[in-house]
């Protein structure tokens, strides 16, 4: 999954996520947006729910998160309990770059083993 935080990507975008085999978030699965001045309307947040409705609508047996990344700095107090609330997660900062972050569901993705 590609998607941003508070406008859906662009064709631009699109056609990068698509050309590296990911699937854009589609523009009408975007979370509400947010109040001015209230946080949230995340990347985390957008993808996450996105794949939490499509993993109950599918039987609960696809769609759990295995892998994902942010190209930049993770807020410390929205996406860390979002990524927690998908399953036990594992976080890797980059040594390279101080604002790339992995993650890592191990328990989802033995699941899909």
């Amino acid at each position: 999954m590609a998607g941003t935080s508070k406008v859906p990507l662009n064709a631009e975008q699109q056609t990068l996520a698509k050309q590296l085999g990911l699937i854009p978030l589609p523009a009408s699965e975007y979370l509400p947006p947010t109040p001015p001045k209230v946080r949230g309307g995340h990347a985390e947040q957008n993808i996450l729910h996105f794949l939490a409705r499509r993993h109950v609508a599918n039987g609960k047996e696809s769609w759990l998160p295995t892998h994902g990344a942010a190209s930049r700095k993770a807020c410390p107090d929205i996406c860390p309990p979002v990524t927690r609330a998908s399953g036990k997660v594992v976080t890797v900062y980059e040594t390279n770059s101080s604002d790339y972050v992995k993650f890592y569901w191990p328990d989802n993705y033995l699941r899909k083993k």
